[in-house]
């Protein structure tokens, strides 16, 4: 344990009386030569008083902080003391980068829990105090949000890259909340980001203080900055379903974990992704977009999953199976507090689109009709209950594909598998369009009533012409020819 010497300035009246001088946490009481004549003043002891209860103050709301930078130090066990001094000292993470990526590779291990107590208000640490006295407060963890102002990169040597699996680090410039600037190291980014330097974007963070800059701008490390937009971006692929699900917690920057055409719908990989979505889907629910989403682009999805991730769209079609799933993630459980979700089946038509979907033995083509995964948590009752036969609009948001086999891809070769779309959808806003036997009857009816209309035409048609005809050979008749003259 490091002894923290903290310097109080002397408490007193004039150059007498009782002062108070700290030392390592202790409250140590010094009498001055001419205090004796003064105990018996009933101000002096009154100042005396006041004073003793200021300085407790001071000391117990500096003890839980640095209770907190110790319990946090704890997380680093191979880091050692004299390391997080020579961090904080030296004012600059590029001469201490073997240590940074120790803390680093650490993280990872740092429980949900363990971040919660170090964050937790009653240890909260003042910022403007740890950037003053940084080697007391190196390891102090923060969380941190406002809007990106910088971005570079530090490549690592090569023996930093085998023992840590990074080839660099990237250093985002921002701005907290309160306007203070922050400067965050981490391995990890939204990949977007690194087209544009100088991107204003909205982020998040739970950060460890590692050092001050010369400046006073205090640096941190962290895993990974989370991205948070606040408004549309062509360019960063941000639209109207990509800003739902950020205002509902979704870290956008979670779409660089997507492992598209992976033989299972979610991989091992992807556990926090899976969580992270079905938590937004679920408060989404109670506070759902303005609009239902975009019409259905069946083969710019399958071309270009990665540049969709996140898009709101309408899908329309028949239910065709829906399996209920038991929540047993503890994770997924916390996330949505739902003990179970729902996989459906869902079938989209396809119109004039067909796919062609080719192996070195063959290819098959896709027509008619499509399935994608569609994942619920809400399903109401008329959904729940209804036939293939009933046409579904649902909000849906699209979030990566998978292959898998079917009847078709296997008739052609056992290794060619099809593209699956896979959805998280809002079960709450589903809409009955229509049934099929309603709207073949419609038809039958419609192709019914055009034969009937063009039976009577047709009937009066030949009506008319038969009239005609029969008057035209009475007009020529005329009346009989007297032969008699020709006697």
């Amino acid at each position: 344990m490091i002894h923290r010497t903290r310097v109080c300035p002397f408490i007193g009246s004039g150059g007498g009386g009782w002062g108070f001088q700290p030392q390592y946490g202790r409250v140590k009481l010094r009498q001055d030569a001419t205090a004796t004549n003064r105990r018996t003043d009933p101000d002096a002891l009154a100042r005396r008083l006041v004073a003793a209860a200021l300085l407790l103050l001071v000391i117990n709301t500096q003890q839980p902080a640095l209770a907190q930078v110790d319990v946090a130090r704890q997380s680093f066990p191979d880091v050692t003391t004299e390391q997080w001094n020579e961090l904080a000292e030296s004012r600059s993470v590029i001469a201490r980068l073997p240590t940074v990526m120790q803390i680093i590779s650490r993280l990872p291990n740092v429980s949900k829990s363990s971040w919660q107590e170090y964050l937790g208000s009653s240890a909260q640490v003042d910022l403007q105090r740890a950037a003053d006295t940084p080697a007391e407060y190196a390891g102090a963890a923060f969380r941190l949000s406002g809007r990106t102002t910088g971005l570079s990169r530090i490549t690592l040597n090569e023996q930093l890259q085998r023992d840590y699996s990074y080839d660099k680090l990237f250093v985002v410039d921002a701005k907290r909340d309160d306007g203070r600037r922050v400067v965050l190291v981490s391995p990890i980014v939204p990949e977007i980001w690194q087209r544009d330097a100088a991107m204003a974007e909205p982020f998040a963070a739970r950060g460890i203080l590692v050092t001050v800059r010369n400046d006073g701008v205090p640096v941190f490390v962290t895993l990974r900055v989370r991205w948070y937009p606040d408004r549309e971006n062509e360019e960063l692929q941000i639209g109207a379903g990509q800003l739902a699900l950020a205002r509902h917690g979704l870290d956008l920057g979670q779409r660089d974990m997507i492992l598209n055409r992976s033989l299972e719908a979610f991989t091992y990989f992807e556990r926090d992704l899976f969580d992270q979505w079905c938590g937004a889907i679920v408060r989404m629910e109670s506070d759902p977009p303005a609009t239902r989403g975009q019409p259905l682009d069946l083969r710019e999805l399958l071309e270009h999953p990665q540049r969709h991730a996140g898009d709101l769209i309408e899908l329309s079609g028949h239910v065709r199976r829906i399996v209920p799933v038991q929540n047993d993630s503890p994770s997924l459980r916390a996330a949505t507090g739902r003990q179970q979700y729902y996989h459906v089946d869902f079938f989209v038509s396809l119109g004039n689109q067909g796919f062609r979907l080719k192996d070195t033995e063959g290819e098959v083509t896709i027509y008619g009709s499509y399935g994608v995964t569609l994942v619920l948590f809400d399903l109401p009752d008329e959904l729940r209950n209804a036939d293939s036969t009933m046409k579904w609009s649902i909000p849906a948001f699209f979030v990566k594909t998978w292959l898998h086999k079917t009847v078709a891809t296997r008739e052609v070769s056992s290794e060619l598998r099809r593209p699956n779309p896979v959805f998280f959808g809002l079960g709450s806003l589903a809409e009955l369009i229509e049934t099929d036997e309603a709207a073949t009857h419609a038809v039958s009816s419609l192709i019914a009533w055009f034969w009937v209309a063009l039976g009577v035409l047709v009937s009066g048609l030949l009506v008319w012409l038969w009239r005609s005809s029969a008057t035209r050979r009475q007009n020529r008749a005329g009346p009989p020819v007297d032969w008699s003259s020709l006697d």
